[in-house]
């Protein structure tokens, strides 16, 4: 229809498979498929069970699969040296982020052995570690409704996140301008960023199938197509070699780590999608709460034939941490030390720098430590846990704190804007319109405080209306936990606007007429210790009065603003002097991807400790307790924000303990993957979830010494993302606990075991002897 059939966020995926030689493009011959579960028609009926049968048919007895040898896995890619490679222009990505003047001889060395770094005596532990892939599971699979209207426009109802994105599909499928494309959305059932780049697809799909029909068309994924077809976290696999003193030649330099370099390769599947992206936001996190001396990352994303993973929920950190503090956790071991001791000694302190150069002025990483260390009694439970393992052989018990600081925002200062239109009814009622998407996060509701707040006005009167591109148009998605920053910082300067606007016209009108007349009008809000929200038998007198005369006065009753997120805008350039080094373009200038990376806005200083109990025989496990002490700075909805963290934080327990994607291995369906739903691919369930799960709001007051970010939205932070990277206590406790059974039977030494730790896997770490079970020991 004279559209693009090459679309996604690297421009490199087809919308349906070329069946025909004259539809071949870049990369893709016609009939080829690159992976299970590539698109390669899209089937129309007048009922659902009628296309899918259809669909079915066609995909089961139409089409032979000719038997080749796909890259399944991130070694396998390597090997065969499928890489992605920078196009020189987008996409690109960071290759190296490397401290400035950093010593990074240690890396040459090898597993055990000693070196000196800045006149410090130090041993060095080479890690390797592999975390899988993760479902979104989203209640609500990718849906889309499609309907052409009589003027030559499309009215689209996706479930998606980003409602640009959504915009620029459809114009691109179908050759349509803009304001030809109208985008609507009331809420999700969720997202975890499963509806940012792939949620275009599903609303291209049904928007072709309505411009070809002249019909509204409704797509809707079922569970078992959704999970097979959409792409998913990305599989990680991570080498660290660590540095850190032995305390040898000075006792008081033991446990610092004076050297990482960590190296980091995703599993990208078969497209670029957003791969290169949270590629970055690795990188950029992965130093997380801890000031290295000598530190560098890289980062290269392999191409599998699989589909393409995609944005997910702390964009790669669960994933890099799970590597990074593996080899924490190795090198305290082998050096005598608490893993905690050595995390402590270790704490980014105010006014440091980054690797890339961004300054913690508002930096308070020691003293939520220290307070959640002291809160979650700590030590004395390490005790406890200590002697429950002494009494008993089969079943035993980890515990872990882990300190977490994690960057806020986007790295693109262009992408850190929000839209908002702010209207007051002449009988005193608002309405809020802004471009963030409701997903079950509460972002509806703390909006509708922040315009409460802005205008001074009740609550009860504030209506939220739903996302619509052609009210507030060009939203940047709501996702990386901005959704509330972005649009309710739009909402408040608009009312703060209109807020003004009245009050100057009160107080003309106070000018004009007098003091007894404005009192007469009931408009006199100055004189009420509530303002204009002043109450009376439910009702809200001076506030409505006063709206009530401001219209017939014909002042403006609306506002619209575009705001713009301060903090961002600082950007680190490539080479020494920044940190950041980027992939040369062949036969091109070697500096052609020097672009800038915007600094985050903020950030979050949270800790976690979580204690495990296994039971060695079976490998099951189950979390005892957790303690969250999370930093939210001063929130605006304490019960909406709780909730969030509980959900993040499970939904990462599920990452690290059960949740495990299993691909056919062999034979002409290889690639397949079989753990489509429920009955392969276990989610958190009751059993997952911590039998006492407290979470705890870091009080700020615990850092009197600290300013406030002046960045932050209402001195609040966000909350969307990092809890679920805490989660990676669970997995450190269910490893200390095989660690302290292996030890008790021989089995001295660090083992690796990758995530997630499933009971599977957790059996095999355990490395049971048959013969010891004949013991009649505890």
């Amino acid at each position: 229809v004279g559209g693009k059939l090459l679309q996604g966020f690297g421009k490199d995926e087809p919308l349906l498979c070329p069946i025909d030689e004259d539809e071949a493009v870049k990369g893709y011959e016609a009939g080829v498929l690159k992976w299970h579960g590539q698109q390669i028609a899209l089937v129309i009926a007048d009922d659902e069970r009628l296309a899918q049968d259809i669909a079915w048919y066609v995909a089961h007895r139409c089409i032979a699969y000719a038997e080749e040898d796909p890259l399944l896995h991130i070694q396998e890619a390597i090997d065969a040296d499928s890489i992605f490679l920078d196009e020189g222009s987008f996409p690109s990505h960071i290759w190296k982020i490397t401290r400035p003047e950093s010593d990074l001889s240690f890396a040459a060395a090898s597993d055990g052995d000693e070196v000196e770094i800045d006149g410090v005596h130090c041993k060095v532990f080479c890690n390797e570690h592999h975390s899988g892939a993760q479902i979104h599971f989203y209640m609500e699979t990718q849906s889309a409704l499609a309907e052409p209207r009589e003027d030559g426009t499309l009215l689209i109802h996706p479930s998606s996140q980003s409602p640009d994105s959504i915009t620029s599909a459809v114009m691109d499928t179908l050759g349509l301008p803009a304001n030809k494309v109208h985008v609507r959305i009331k809420r999700l059932g969720g997202g975890y960023g499963g509806k940012t780049t792939r949620s275009p697809f599903t609303a291209a799909w049904a928007a072709l199938a309505a411009w070809r029909t002249g019909r509204p068309v409704r797509l809707a994924v079922e569970r078992a197509v959704d999970t097979s077809v959409v792409g998913r976290r990305h599989p990680l696999l991570s080498k660290h070699a660590v540095a850190v003193a032995t305390g040898d030649d000075d006792p008081a330099a033991k446990g610092l780590l004076k050297g990482v370099k960590g190296d980091y390769w995703f599993d990208g599947g078969g497209t670029y999608d957003a791969s290169f992206v949270v590629m970055d936001c690795l990188q950029l996190r992965s130093d997380t709460a801890y000031h290295i001396p000598n530190y560098q990352s890289t980062g290269e994303v392999a191409r599998t034939n699989k589909t393409s993973n995609t944005a997910f929920r702390a964009f790669g950190l669960i994933q890099s941490l799970l590597a990074y503090e593996d080899s924490i956790e190795r090198a305290a071991h082998s050096i005598g030390m608490q893993p905690e001791d050595v995390r402590e000694r270790n704490l980014y302190q105010l006014g440091q720098t980054t690797p890339y150069g961004e300054r913690l002025d508002y930096c308070y990483m020691q003293e939520a430590w220290d307070y959640a260390r002291r809160e979650s009694d700590f030590d004395a439970r390490l005790a406890e846990v200590q002697a429950y393992n002494e009494a008993n052989k089969w079943r035993k018990r980890g515990i872990c704190l882990l300190p977490l600081k994690y960057g806020s925002g986007y790295n693109l200062a262009s992408l850190e804007q929000g839209g908002a239109l702010l209207e007051v009814f002449s009988d005193g009622t608002i309405l809020v319109r802004h471009g963030g998407v409701e997903m079950g996060q509460g972002v509806m509701t703390k909006v509708a405080q922040i315009a409460a707040y802005g205008l001074n006005a009740p609550l009860p009167l504030v209506q939220m209306g739903e996302t619509d591109t052609w009210v507030v148009p060009n939203p940047t998605s709501t996702g990386a936990s901005t959704g509330t920053a972005l649009n309710g910082g739009a909402v408040l300067e608009a009312a703060t606007q209109l807020r003004t606007r009245l009050e100057q016209w009160a107080r003309h009108q106070q000018q004009v007429h007098g003091e007894e007349w404005c009192r007469e009008k009931g408009i006199d809000f100055w004189n009420n210790p509530d303002g204009w929200r002043h109450a009376s038998n439910g009702e809200f007198p001076v506030w409505t009065s006063i709206v009530s005369m401001a219209f017939k006065d014909r002042v403006n009753l609306s506002a619209q603003v575009r705001f713009r997120q301060s903090g961002g805008e600082l950007a680190d350039l490539a080479g020494a002097a920044g940190g950041l080094s980027f992939h040369p373009c062949e036969g091109e200038d070697p500096d052609c991807h020097a672009y800038p990376v915007d600094h985050f806005v903020g950030f979050t200083y949270s800790v976690a400790c979580s204690e495990v109990q296994v039971d060695v025989l079976t490998g099951e496990v189950v979390v005892r307790r957790s303690d969250i002490y999370y930093d939210m700075g001063k929130s605006l909805n304490p019960a909406i924000d709780v909730g969030q963290v509980e959900g993040a934080f499970v939904q990462g327990l599920g990452y690290v303990l059960t949740e495990d994607l299993v691909f056919q291995p062999t034979g002409p369906t290889k690639g397949v993957l079989n753990s489509v739903n429920t009955w392969g691919y276990k989610l958190p369930s009751h059993s997952t979830i911590p039998r006492e799960l407290n979470v705890h709001l870091y009080p700020r007051d615990e850092a009197p010494g600290v300013p406030d970010n002046p960045n932050d939205l209402l001195s609040a932070k966000e909350v969307g993302e990092p809890p679920l990277v805490l989660a990676i206590t669970a997995f450190f406790g269910v490893k200390r606990a095989l660690l302290a059974s292996r030890e008790e039977r021989g089995l001295g030494g660090w083992f690796r075991m990758d995530a997630p730790a499933t009971v599977e896997r957790v059996r095999r770490a355990a490395n049971i002897d048959m013969r010891e079970l004949r013991t009649r020991e505890r």
